[in-house]
């Protein structure tokens, strides 16, 4: 619910009230046309929006061409725009960077049994965590009608980063997840987008998030005080 104390046109990023637009949460570019109606959207200035355009489009390219999401169909339908798009004379770097990154994966479960190799390439994981983490903020406000306040911060981890973690990291994870995501799903598109939220009551206390993309990609994120260890 909305607070009636925070004003509605000011950015919920940077807390800016100039040349505000409305920022889809996640990137509306994930879902397929036509897209659904119930997608959410924040207040956001011009300068939040258009600095994040960037990693909205790699995120979107990196989830899109994964191994595991082809079968989706938003991603059976978005792929030849994407594909459209790399052809682009603007797009030429990230083509030399892509094939460049191309090698040898290995292929596990979010539990971390062992499925072989495959073809894929090397992501930079903290460009999506970026956009993880943006797109929390996004759902805080959501959720609570009022922007996080200065003295809390968000922290995303895609849960492919722990792939080479130790098996009591993985453990912990797995289990992590497990209970987050059998709580009440938020789901978007047909699955395109769901996310969970655990341990929060009010808008002032640490929360769990569960982002969750074309019902193969995990993101666990949390939002703390900066204050705790």
């Amino acid at each position: 619910m909305a607070d009636a104390t925070f004003p509605k046109d000011t950015c919920v990023y940077c807390g800016s009230t100039k040349e505000l637009t409305d920022d889809h949460i996640p990137p509306k570019s994930l879902f397929a046309k036509p897209r659904p109606s119930n997608l959410i959207t924040v207040r956001s200035c011009r300068s939040c929006n258009g600095n994040a355009s960037k990693d909205d489009e790699y995120f979107r390219l990196m989830i899109s061409m994964r191994h595991d999401t082809g079968d989706h169909p938003a991603v059976q339908k978005n792929l030849p725009s994407i594909f459209r798009s790399l052809e682009m004379p603007t797009k030429k770097g990230f083509q030399r960077t892509l094939i460049g990154s191309m090698d040898e994966i290995e292929i596990a479960t979010p539990g971390g049994f062992y499925l072989g190799t495959a073809q894929g390439y090397n992501v930079d994981l903290s460009r999506l965590d970026r956009v993880a983490a943006r797109i929390t903020t996004g759902l805080f406000f959501h959720e609570f009608g009022k922007p996080l306040e200065p003295e809390f911060k968000v922290l995303a981890y895609s849960v492919d980063g722990f792939s080479n973690a130790d098996q009591r990291t993985k453990t912990l994870i797995y289990d992590t997840l497990t209970r987050i995501t059998s709580g009440k799903p938020r789901v978007f598109g047909d699955g395109v987008f769901t996310y969970w939220l655990d341990g929060a009551r009010e808008c002032d206390t640490t929360s769990l998030w569960v982002l969750q993309f074309y019902q193969k990609i995990y993101f666990l994120c949390s939002i703390a005080s900066n204050h705790e260890d």
